[in-house]
């Protein structure tokens, strides 16, 4: 080990469907820790297989890139228990921190990160530590102070919200689940405020994330 580097056997996969964002990682990682070029994989396009493959210490993936980013998670703990996940999100919202920190990850950073300090957390989380990017920490610290702190989708919200972002409109949902159009909007308005996500769009993100349209 180098002064200020982390282990020489330190395995890195960076997973993206962006060849050119990925050798860039590769790149930064590699000067900034002070590990060979070899050290660092890249996996473009995303394959769970050569993820598995590759038997990652530090796996570093956007987590909306993956299709079913559970099932993903699941056999990276099944096969290499000991690999730190890291997000590395193009499209950070808290909703989405929360759910991958949630799963397991052990980093949380947007993609918009300063390159020093993205490679001072990489170095964080993999000497063992938890690194979430500031703004994230402020907002889950604003949160626990808030009044609706601890609120969780009931079942009939986190369904009508599946629906939604499967397609369905208001009155379809309300046929399937035998409720009236406007207790639809509602579960949808309530459960959409308590995950802090305010258009259609983000709503297919996160269902994405948390498996909801597999």
């Amino acid at each position: 080990m180098r002064d200020g580097s982390v282990n020489i056997d330190t395995r890195i996969v960076v997973a993206d469907e962006n060849p050119v964002l990925a050798g860039s990682i590769g790149t930064l990682l590699s000067e900034g820790l002070g590990i060979d070029s070899g050290a660092v994989t890249l996996v473009t396009p995303i394959s769970d297989v050569r993820i598995l493959d590759a038997a990652p210490d530090v796996l570093i993936l956007d987590p909306l890139l993956i299709d079913d980013l559970p099932g993903l998670v699941r056999k990276v703990r099944e096969q290499h228990p000991d690999t730190s996940l890291v997000s590395y999100a193009s499209r950070p919202t808290l909703e989405l921190a929360r759910y991958c920190m949630e799963i397991g990850f052990r980093g949380f950073l947007p993609k918009s990160m300063a390159p020093r300090a993205f490679v001072a957390a990489i170095r964080v989380i993999q000497a063992g530590g938890t690194f979430i990017h500031k703004t994230f920490v402020r907002q889950m610290r604003a949160e626990e102070m808030s009044p609706t702190a601890g609120r969780v989708l009931s079942e009939r919200e986190e369904i009508t919200l599946q629906m939604v972002a499967r397609g369905y409109s208001n009155r379809e949902i309300a046929e399937r689940l035998e409720l009236s159009t406007k207790t639809v909007d509602t579960h949808r308005t309530r459960a959409m405020r308590k995950l802090e996500i305010a258009s259609k769009p983000e709503l297919v993100r996160v269902a994405f994330a948390r498996g909801w349209l597999f």
